[in-house]
């Protein structure tokens, strides 16, 4: 393996880059417009397209690993294993990061908080899919050794 100390450092970074990215735009704009905020304004057509782009990012974040069929064999090397992992939750969570930054661009538009809801459902989606051993080691059963050789057990 190349990182010896923890091959998950990479994709943990990563994610937590994404995760803040969200977090910070979103305060950002939360700060630019909060005093003329109201909860939905009515006529507001930007929530035709934020509800079914959620709910198609949080199937497709949910179904990735069926849609790319990114299984390894049980006889793939670790690195291999982890490899597919990181390109899986990548693809599992760039979604996600798509769909809230949209729905914080609409709130930006249309100063409505109902576009938060759609963001911290993404959000709780993103922690719920957040990669970690445990996670990595139930998706491709690890062996004992394997699950040694990552840090596990």
């Amino acid at each position: 393996m190349d990182n010896q100390q923890n091959p998950f450092l990479p994709i943990t970074i990563i994610s937590g880059a994404l995760i803040m990215g969200i977090l910070t735009f979103g305060t950002v704009v939360l700060f630019l417009i909060k005093d003329e905020m109201t909860f939905y304004k009515s006529g507001d057509i930007f929530i035709y397209v934020a509800i079914p782009a959620l709910l198609l990012c949080l199937i497709v974040s949910f179904n990735m690993d069926k849609i790319l069929n990114t299984r390894v064999s049980d006889k793939a090397s670790i690195q291999e294993k982890i490899n597919a992992f990181f390109s899986s939750t990548i693809m599992r969570l760039a979604p996600l990061e798509g769909v809230s930054l949209m729905c914080i661009v609409f709130m930006l538009i249309t100063e409505s908080y109902i576009y938060l809801i759609f963001v911290a459902i993404a959000i709780i989606t993103f922690i719920i899919l957040w990669p970690s051993k445990m996670a990595f080691a139930k998706k491709y059963n690890l062996s004992r050794e394997e699950q040694k050789e990552i840090g596990l057990k």
